[in-house]
C-alpha cells in the first residue's frame, strides 16, 4: 500500500460517528455525535463525504475502520459497512485499533507528549492504551487492555509526565481520580476528545500493508466476550 492510495474510512466504535476520504493528498471528513444511531446515519454520511471529494466507492482502493475495542454493536456496524463496500468495489479492507485511532485524533495544538486513550468498558473498567507523540510520529507504549481505573491511573503516574486524556471515557476516568493524580491530566474540549475517521486513515497509513485484509477475512477485534455471549454462557450453566 502506498500513501497515494484512495482510502474511505468510517469510525463507529462509540457514541460518535464519522466518515472520511483520503485522495492521496487531502482528507475530507464529516463528524457527528449521533448517540449510537449509526445504522441510520453512517451510509448517508459516507455518501456525502464521497460527493464532497468528487469520488465514488467503486473507484476506492481501501475501505477502513477501527475494528475494536469499543461498543460491540458500533464496531460490528463499521466492520460490516467496510466489508460490504470493499466486496462491491473489489477493494481491500483495513482495520486498526480503536485506541490507536483515538491517539491519531488527538488535537495538534496539545503538542507532543503522552496520550492515554480511554473508552468506557462498563463493569468498572476502561479499554485503554498509552502512546507517546513526538518527533512527528506516534509510539505505542502499552498494549490495548480492559482494566480498572486505579490500575490505569497508577501506570500514568509512573511516567511522571503530563498526559492528554482522549476518548469517550476520558471525562469519566478524570472524574474518578483526584489530586495529585489528576494534576497533570489535560482533556480536549467538546468534540475534540473523540476518535475520528481521519484518525483511522492516519493509523492505516502508519500501519501500511499490515493493516490490509481481504473482505472475507476481515473481522472485529474484541478484548472481552460480547454481552450476548456472556448471557448465553450463564443460561447454559443454569
Amino acid at each position: 500500500m502506498t500513501d497515494k492510495m484512495k482510502i474511505l474510512a468510517v469510525e463507529t466504535s462509540a457514541v460518535t460517528c464519522s466518515a472520511a476520504y483520503f485522495d492521496g493528498t487531502d482528507i475530507i471528513e464529516e463528524f457527528a455525535d449521533t448517540g449510537l444511531n449509526h445504522s441510520c446515519t453512517l451510509m448517508p454520511m459516507v455518501d456525502r463525504v464521497l460527493r464532497r471529494a468528487g469520488a465514488s466507492a467503486s473507484g476506492t482502493e481501501v475501505f477502513a475502520c477501527s475494528c475494536g475495542p469499543g461498543s460491540f454493536t458500533g464496531v460490528r456496524i463499521g466492520v460490516a459497512a467496510v466489508k460490504g463496500m470493499a466486496s462491491a468495489a473489489g477493494g481491500m479492507c483495513a482495520g486498526v485499533s480503536t485506541l490507536e485511532t483515538i491517539a491519531m485524533s488527538a488535537p495538534e495544538e496539545f503538542g507532543d507528549g503522552n496520550i492515554c486513550c480511554l473508552m468506557d468498558a462498563r463493569r468498572g473498567q476502561f479499554y485503554n492504551a498509552l502512546f507517546y507523540r513526538g518527533c512527528g510520529g506516534l509510539t505505542r507504549l502499552t498494549d490495548d487492555a480492559a482494566e480498572a481505573w486505579e490500575d490505569i491511573a497508577h501506570r500514568i503516574a509512573a511516567t511522571r509526565t503530563p498526559v492528554i486524556l482522549m476518548g469517550d471515557g476520558a471525562r469519566a476516568f478524570f472524574a474518578l481520580t483526584s489530586p495529585p493524580e489528576s494534576a497533570g491530566y489535560r482533556i480536549p474540549e467538546g468534540e475534540k476528545v473523540y476518535q475520528r475517521a481521519s484518525g483511522v486513515i492516519r493509523a492505516v497509513l502508519r500501519a501500511g500493508e499490515g493493516a490490509l485484509a481481504r473482505p472475507e477475512m476481515f473481522r472485529p477485534t474484541y478484548l472481552r466476550v460480547p454481552q450476548a455471549e456472556r448471557e448465553f454462557g450463564k443460561s447454559k450453566k443454569a
